[in-house]
């Protein structure tokens, strides 16, 4: 059974999907979640707060799913594989909170938290990509540049098998292949 706090979280997950943050306003969540108004500022000052809440949960709930085990990272092949299989993995089986995150990267709530602590969380990413550049494995090129390149490759996989259905493990290849070609030096 869930408790009050996480009926709120789970109603406004909701919500705000299926409607935008401005599309949803609290009394909404409220009725929805079945709370007193006292219950839910009990919980979360503001919207703005919930949001930021379900941000920041919903990011390392991801992150505790994706990161390898950095002693079994014996490439950076292998490395960039496993990270791009458990993140198409999580946001194939957690559709409503890959949206989320989705909704909330274009929205002007991502000005107002604390960049730097989530960039943190996925240092690993960096640390392996400047591993590939200084192996000479991956392409030299800005870092930014190149993770928005994978997570492109893995918001389009994701996209893709919730609308159209789970590849088979041939398909998964092929298409890692592809990305892998993309970033790889020759």
């Amino acid at each position: 059974m869930m408790n009050k706090k996480q009926a709120i979280l789970q109603t406004a997950l909701e919500a705000f999907v299926e409607y935008g943050f401005h599309g949803t306003p609290i009394t909404k969540l409220i009725a929805s979640a079945g709370v007193s108004n006292g219950t839910f500022f009990h919980y979360f000052k503001t919207k703005e707060e919930l949001i930021a809440s379900i941000y920041v949960a919903t990011k390392e709930e991801l992150y505790e799913f994706i990161v390898p085990d950095t002693a079994e990272i014996v490439s950076v092949k292998k490395g960039i594989r496993e990270l791009w299989y458990k993140w198409i993995q999580w946001g194939s089986e957690h559709e409503q909170k890959f949206k989320f995150l989705e909704l909330f990267a274009s929205s002007p709530f991502i000005h107002r938290l604390h960049k730097e602590e989530m960039k943190r969380q996925f240092a690993f990413i960096e640390q392996l990509l400047n591993r590939g550049i200084q192996e000479e494995v991956i392409v030299p090129m800005k870092l930014t540049l190149l993770s928005e390149h994978i997570y492109g490759s893995i918001r389009g996989m994701i996209m893709y098998q919730q609308k159209y259905g789970k590849l088979s493990e041939d398909e998964m290849q092929h298409m890692f292949h592809l990305l892998w070609r993309s970033i790889v030096q020759f």
